[in-house]
């Protein structure tokens, strides 16, 4: 992964003054000035990251002159009012691909503008008429299959707003490729069951099955095939359970393998917040029109081309207390039954270093087992850095109140606790995040 220019501004900036002190590092910029252009620009954009201020300063300075937050909430389209330039990724004497340039695309139905990493692009829009702070999610398609993920620097008229603007963060989404359950069809016969049947009731529990055929020690066997569940509800889990199936294929000694993650190109959203988990709500920029009526924003490319479908300007709210948020749904039934969710069987993650693991060390974690290793959790050392998420899907059988219990196992931080926040979607829109602000900074002693 690239560093962001803003490590690099610092990076550069304390190797001149612990080789050479203050004086030789004004001195250095005012020759490459003279005898390179390109350096000198270099290091005015040092210059400028070094100095800009944190976003807790800029939010304050912003409170302080006045300015409150937006009223009406704007948008504006990737492929209309834009400029692009290389920028500095692109070294002289490399070759570019044909299809590095920016140009207007659609994926799944939706017009985006496709972005090397390469460009820099900036969008001018007339729409911002009185200052105002606004929150900004940029909708994005991933489009390049790497581990990296998406990382830009964002200007606001021609300037860094605030030292985390410089480290923009857009996710890519994993998911397990194909994971399914297999069943040797020899076994089935043996034990009595008619394999139609037995499809058929997988169907009924909303798993689907079918027969399948691979080759062990050079040996073709058939086998029954069950797909692992895209929702996790307490019928399918039942019917899982009562059969022993994982969803892992094994060595020959029985051992889970890890299935590889593959990254799903899709159009997402981004909300311009904090890449280091620092400050926990999304960033609240102060948009202002100049002398012109206009509003520019620009997005540096630092790592990975990305298709931009529109950027949204929204208006901030505040996310409501847990106390309030009880109070709205006290006249709600509490819910019934348990569903409970074998970690490892997530649905989607942030990162393609987040994979099931094994773990033996208590007798009541599930599945257990002490002749094979079996992939029965997930996290630990492979999820520990800020903005990393790991999605659950699943349905319940009876609307009302439940309570979410993780079993964890918290060791890697000596006396120390760790956090993560719980946002929850709904298919009815009902839930889009966090659901109360306590839920952003959930403690695992």
């Amino acid at each position: 992964m690239k560093k962001t220019k803003f490590f690099r501004v610092l990076t550069f900036m304390l190797a001149m003054i612990f080789v050479f002190g203050g004086g030789a590092v004004a001195t250095g910029a005012e020759t490459t000035d003279s005898s390179d252009g390109n350096t000198a620009d270099w290091f005015s954009q040092y210059a400028e990251l070094a100095e800009t201020i944190s976003y807790s300063e800029y939010l304050q300075g912003s409170i302080d002159s006045g300015v409150k937050r937006a009223e009406k909430a704007e948008v504006i389209y990737a492929w209309e009012n834009y400029t692009g330039v290389l920028n500095d990724n692109m070294v002289v004497g490399d070759v570019t691909e044909e299809n590095e340039k920016l140009e207007i695309v659609e994926k799944d139905g939706v017009k985006g503008l496709y972005i090397p990493d390469t460009y820099d692009v900036t969008w001018v829009t007339d729409k911002i008429t009185a200052p105002g702070r606004y929150n900004i999610v940029i909708v994005y398609y991933s489009v390049e299959n790497k581990a990296t993920p998406i990382e830009k620097m964002l200007k606001i008229n021609g300037k860094y707003p605030f030292s985390e603007a410089c480290q923009i963060t857009m996710d890519k989404v994993w998911k397990t490729e194909a994971p399914f359950a297999d069943v040797e069809i020899d076994w089935i016969l043996l034990a009595g069951y008619d394999v139609q049947a037995c499809i058929d009731e997988a169907a009924a529990h909303g798993i689907k099955a079918y027969v399948a055929t691979k080759v062990v020690d050079n040996k073709e066997k058939t086998y029954l095939r069950y797909e692992m569940p895209s929702c996790w509800n307490s019928d399918n889990v039942a019917f899982i359970e009562a059969l022993g199936l994982r969803f892992f294929t094994k060595d020959i000694d029985g051992n889970e393998i890890r299935s590889a993650l593959n990254d799903i190109p899709s159009w997402y959203e981004y909300t311009f917040k904090d890449a280091n988990g620092y400050t926990l709500t999304p960033f609240e920029v102060e948009l202002a029109p100049d002398a012109n009526g206009n509003v520019s924003i620009t997005l540096e490319s630092e790592n990975e081309p990305v298709i931009i479908s529109e950027i949204r300007f929204e208006v901030p709210t505040d996310t409501i207390s847990y106390a309030t948020y009880a109070e709205m749904y006290a006249d709600r039934p509490e819910g019934k039954g348990t569903l409970k969710i074998e970690s490892e069987y997530f649905s989607n993650t942030s990162s393609q270093t987040i994979y099931p693991v094994s773990d033996n060390t208590s007798a009541i974690t599930s599945p257990a087992a002490t002749d094979r290793t079996l992939l029965n959790t997930v996290g630990g050392d492979k999820w520990q850095s800020a903005g990393q998420w790991i999605e659950y899907t699943f349905s319940v059988t009876d609307s009302g109140r439940y309570r979410i219990v993780p079993r964890f196992k918290q060791h890697l931080l000596d006396g120390m606790y760790t956090s993560r926040a719980v946002h929850i979607f709904s298919s009815d829109g009902m839930y889009d995040g966090l659901p109360f602000a306590e839920a952003s900074a959930i403690k695992f002693d």
